[in-house]
C-alpha cells in the first residue's frame, strides 16, 4: 500500500501513476506522481515523503508541477535533498584534510544533516581547489582521493553519495543485498542482455606536441575485436599516464529486467542473479539504475545490472599551491 505525506496529511487514494527512480550517475532519487486535481492539491517547494507498506522509500522536495489540459490529470516531480548539493557552487581550497572534513564542511553550508560516512581517522588525503564545482562534486572529489589510496593497496573501493533516512550519507558501492535472489520463473517478468563495442578503445596513442611517447593497449581485446585506437596529448598541463590507462574502455555489457516488485532493489547495491539455462549470467551483479512503478495496483520494478561496480570519478584541478604535501601514513588505512 502507498501512502504520502505532507506534514500532517496522508493521501492514500489519489494516485493514477507512481514512479521512483535513481542510478548511480546521477545525485538524486526522483518521485513523480500523476494525480487527478481535485483529489489533492500540490505546490512547488513542499516536502513530501512516500512509504511503501508502512516503510519510507522516498523523502524530497516538489520541485515541478504540470498540467494535462486534454485529461486535467495533474503531476508533480519531486527530488531528495542530493538535489541540493547538485545546485550549489562553492569556491574553496583543501589542504590536507580527511574526506569527511570536507562532506561536513559542504553539508553544513546547505544546511543539510550529514549522516554516515566511511571511518578516515588521520587520514588527510584531500589537498585541492574547487572553484566553482558543486557540493556534489566536491564530495566525490574528497572520496574519488580516499578510493585512489585503498587502489594503491590493491584494494578497490567504491562510493556514492545518497540521502537516505533524511540524512546525507556517504556510503561503499556494491553491498550484496540480504535474502534476495532474482530468479526466473520466481520473480522476473522479462529480462534482456545486451553487448557492444560501439564504444570500445582498446588502444591509447600518447604524444606530446606530436611526438608519440607512449602507447597503451588492450592487446587481448584487439586480437578479438580488432584495433579501436584514441590518441592524448601529455604535457605539463595534461594528463598522466594513469589517466590515459583510464581511457581504454572495454566491451559495454548489461542486463536490464523487469521484476515483481521489491523496494530494496535500488541503485549502489548488488544481487544475485538465477537464470535458468543461462549459467553464464549466473552470478552477482551491480545495480546501476532502478525505477519503480505502481500502476493499477501493480508493482513492477525495472533495473539495469552492470558486470563491474563503477564511480563518478569528478576531475581533481591541480593545486597551484607548491609547498611541499604531506605524505598519507599508509598504515592507516584498513585493509582487506
Amino acid at each position: 500500500m502507498l501512502v504520502l505525506k505532507r506534514n500532517e496529511e496522508s493521501f492514500n487514494n489519489i494516485f493514477e501513476r507512481v514512479v521512483c527512480s535513481g542510478s548511480k550517475t546521477t545525485a538524486y532519487r526522483t518521485l513523480e506522481i500523476t494525480y487527478l486535481h481535485k483529489e489533492a492539491t500540490f505546490n512547488t517547494g513542499e516536502t513530501v515523503e512516500l512509504f511503501h507498506d508502512g516503510v519510507s522509500i522516498f523523502t524530497g522536495d516538489i520541485v515541478e508541477i504540470r498540467k494535462n489540459m486534454a485529461t486535467n490529470m495533474y503531476k508533480f516531480i519531486a527530488y531528495d535533498n542530493n538535489f541540493r548539493l547538485t545546485k550549489n557552487e562553492f569556491i574553496e581550497n583543501f589542504t590536507n584534510v580527511t574526506p569527511s572534513t570536507v562532506a561536513k564542511l559542504i553539508t553544513s553550508k546547505l544546511g543539510l544533516p550529514l549522516g554516515s560516512y566511511p571511518k578516515d581517522d588521520d587520514i588527510k588525503c584531500c589537498t585541492f581547489p574547487a572553484i566553482g564545482k558543486t557540493g556534489f562534486e566536491i564530495i566525490m572529489m574528497a572520496y574519488t582521493l580516499f578510493k585512489n589510496l585503498y587502489a594503491k593497496l590493491n584494494i578497490k573501493k567504491v562510493y556514492s553519495v545518497v540521502w537516505d533516512d533524511k540524512k546525507i550519507n556517504i556510503v561503499e558501492s556494491g553491498t550484496l543485498l540480504d535474502g534476495i535472489v532474482l530468479e526466473t520463473q520466481k520473480n522476473i517478468i522479462d529480462i534482456e542482455y545486451f553487448e557492444s563495442i560501439e564504444n570500445m578503445i582498446n588502444k591509447v596513442v600518447v604524444h606530446d606536441n606530436g611526438e608519440v611517447i607512449d602507447t597503451l593497449e588492450n592487446s587481448g581485446n584487439i586480437e578479438r575485436f580488432g584495433t579501436f585506437q584514441t590518441t592524448v596529448e601529455q604535457n605539463k598541463n595534461s594528463i598522466d599516464t594513469v589517466e590515459s590507462f583510464k581511457m581504454l574502455k572495454d566491451l559495454d555489457r548489461k542486463i536490464t529486467l523487469n521484476v515483481l516488485g521489491n523496494n530494496q532493489l535500488i541503485s549502489g547495491y548488488s544481487v544475485p542473479l538465477k537464470l535458468k539455462n543461462e549459467d553464464s549470467l549466473n552470478g552477482v551483479f551491480y545495480i546501476d539504475s532502478d525505477t519503480h512503478y505502481w500502476v493499477n495496483n501493480e508493482y513492477i520494478t525495472e533495473l539495469t545490472l552492470t558486470f563491474e561496480n563503477t564511480m563518478t570519478d569528478i576531475e581533481i584541478e591541480k593545486s597551484e599551491n607548491k609547498k611541499k604535501k604531506n605524505a598519507v601514513d599508509y598504515s592507516l588505512i584498513e585493509g582487506e
